[in-house]
């Protein structure tokens, strides 16, 4: 093995656990090493992709490192492309760093090269599926769905994915039966939850409330820390005028999303609902905290420093 070939061996193990620093050194190294090998900047650039994505926050400066690294990995990967007309996976690398910086019909392009290449790759055709999602492009997204599913009939995510595009072009009989086999393959919390919401958007009986009250408990099984679970299951015991529940419900959310405006504001009708409007006052002050609107002065029951906080984290 050449000394590149070891250097990239190094960086690729440290990028399949997220370490990202001594990734991109190895990886860097080994560019330096041979500036001619199309997998080492293949690999660098998904290092700076991934380190991009892993990089949180909604500040200023978040997210001009963001964009910076996605800068580097934009560099690495046309790079390759250069080097190397022929691999595919340099195109779908430059076809998701378009993705994330939103530039969607880059990505489409992209990936139809990479597709050129490898035809039958699903990950490809589901990727270019959620660049026409993103521009709201129905019909490409369910005609690329379609093909995944026809190559992978367990592919519960693309049941899942072509269910939200039959939803939005107003099919949602289709969409529960995509729905009903994305969970069958797959139970996961989120198609439970959408699922729930399906059933809410669409019918407004006891019947739907049921289903979808079942749908969202099981989805706060699978996924307890889901706050938008507990905060759409409390919305329907509200209209159930089941005010506990809603309560407990709304509880739940405000704990795990504290910067949810919606669950606060749902919580101050809730108590009103239940004739507690002591415990309710704090809540709408949170609310309008929150939202950056104008909060009632000199307020005992909630502490300014809880003001401030709530506001520079709403800010932020």
């Amino acid at each position: 093995m050449t000394s590149t070939a070891m250097l990239i061996q190094k960086g690729e193990a440290y990028l399949m656990e997220e370490v990202f620093e001594p990734a991109i050194k190895y990886l860097t190294e080994a560019i330096v090493s041979d500036a001619n090998s199309a997998r080492a900047l293949c690999s660098r650039a998904e290092a700076y992709y991934r380190k991009a994505l892993a990089c949180g926050g909604n500040s200023g400066r978040a997210k001009q490192i963001r964009s910076e690294l996605l800068n580097f990995a934009l560099v690495d990967i046309k790079r390759a492309v250069q080097l190397a007309p022929d691999y595919s996976e340099a195109y779908s690398g430059l076809g998701s760093i378009y993705f994330e910086m939103r530039e969607y019909q880059k990505a489409i392009a992209v990936y139809g090269l990479a597709l050129k290449i490898a035809p039958n790759n699903s990950d490809y055709c589901y990727n270019q599926a959620m660049a026409y999602v993103r521009l709201k492009d129905w019909d490409n997204a369910l005609s690329l769905l379609t093909v995944i599913i026809g190559l992978e009939q367990d592919n519960a995510e693309a049941f899942f994915e072509r269910a939200t595009v039959y939803d939005a072009m107003g099919k949602h009989d289709k969409a529960l039966l995509d729905l009903d086999s994305a969970i069958s393959l797959n139970p996961r919390a989120k198609y439970y939850a959408y699922r729930a919401e399906s059933a809410l958007d669409f019918g407004c009986d006891a019947c739907a409330s049921k289903s979808a009250l079942s749908d969202l408990t099981e989805a706060i099984r699978l996924d307890p820390k889901d706050s938008q679970s507990f905060l759409v299951r409390s919305i329907i015991h509200a209209g159930l005028e089941d005010y506990e529940s809603e309560l407990s419900d709304l509880n739940v959310a405000v704990k795990l999303s504290p910067l949810s405006a919606e669950a606060y504001l749902n919580r101050y009708n809730c108590l009103k609902n239940l004739g507690d409007h002591v415990k309710a006052m704090p809540d709408w002050i949170v609310y309008c905290a929150i939202m950056s609107q104008e909060v009632p002065a000199g307020n005992p029951i909630i502490a300014p420093e809880l003001l401030n906080a709530v506001k520079r984290s709403a800010r932020n």
